[in-house]
C-alpha cells in the first residue's frame, strides 16, 4: 500500500492527569518515544531492527494450562492483542515503529474531532506537535479502529494464529475498514459480522515538540 504524506505537524492529546506526561510537557515541552535514543547510534539502531531490543513487559508462559476461564480471557485481552501485534510487525513492517515503543498521534483537526466524539477524550488537551529532525526517526500510519474493534470482539470469539496473522497484517499495512465474521452472541448458530470502521493515527519512534502550547480547540 502506498504511504500517505506525512503531516507538518501532529494533534496530540496531552493527559495531564499522567504524572509522566505532565513532566515532560511541562518542563521540555517534548515527548521522546521509548527506542528514541536507541535510533541516534548505528549500534542502537541495529539492535532495534534485528529485535534484539524487546518491547514486551511480560513473556508468555508455556506451562499456562491450555483451558482458560472467562475471566482468565479478559484479563490477558490487552495484552493477548499486543502481544499479537508486536509479533506480525516483525513479519511484515519491521521498520516500523512498534505500538509499544511508538508515540501516538493525529494528522488533521477533523479526526481529533472524531475521537473525541467516540471516545469522550478531552479536545481541550489536544496540543501541536512537530517531529524533532535532529533526531533520527520513524512514523506510520495505521487504523487505530482495528484495535479497538480486537479489544470489544478478542473475548467473544477463538482466534486461531492465522485470523491474528490477517488481522494485524492489515493494520500494519495501513489497511482501511476491516470485515470480521464471529460466532453470535444472540443466536446460537449463527454469525455476526463486524466492521472496524477507519480513524487514522500516526506511530512515530523518535522525539516530537510542541510548536504551540495554545490548546487547539479553545
Amino acid at each position: 500500500m502506498t504511504s500517505p504524506p506525512l503531516p507538518s505537524e501532529f494533534f496530540i492529546f496531552v493527559n495531564p492527569t499522567l504524572p509522566m506526561t505532565r513532566h515532560n510537557f511541562e518542563l521540555t515541552k517534548t515527548f521522546t518515544s521509548r527506542f528514541a535514543e536507541l535510533l541516534q547510534t548505528a549500534e542502537g539502531q541495529q539492535k532495534v531492527d534485528q529485535f534484539e531490543v524487546d518491547p514486551m513487559p511480560f513473556k508468555q508462559n508455556p506451562d499456562q494450562y491450555e483451558f482458560l476461564s472467562p475471566f482468565v480471557v479478559n484479563l490477558q485481552k490487552e495484552l493477548w492483542i499486543e502481544w499479537e501485534a508486536e509479533r506480525v510487525r516483525r513479519d511484515v513492517a519491521p521498520q516500523a515503529p512498534g505500538r509499544l515503543s511508538a508515540l501516538y498521534a493525529f494528522g488533521d483537526e477533523a479526526t481529533c474531532r472524531e475521537v473525541a466524539a467516540n471516545y469522550k477524550w478531552d479536545l481541550g488537551s489536544v496540543r501541536l506537535f512537530k517531529i524533532n529532525t535532529n533526531f533520527k526517526w520513524r512514523a506510520v500510519r495505521v487504523n487505530m479502529e482495528v484495535v479497538s474493534l480486537m479489544r470489544s470482539l478478542y473475548p467473544r470469539a477463538s482466534w486461531q494464529t492465522d485470523d491474528a496473522n490477517m488481522i494485524w497484517s492489515h493494520y500494519w499495512l495501513g489497511g482501511e475498514d476491516l470485515p470480521l465474521d464471529i460466532p453470535s452472541s444472540q443466536k446460537l448458530g449463527e454469525r455476526e459480522t463486524f466492521h472496524s470502521g477507519v480513524i487514522w493515527e500516526w506511530l512515530i519512534e523518535g522525539q516530537v515538540v510542541c510548536t504551540d502550547d495554545a490548546p487547539v480547540f479553545p
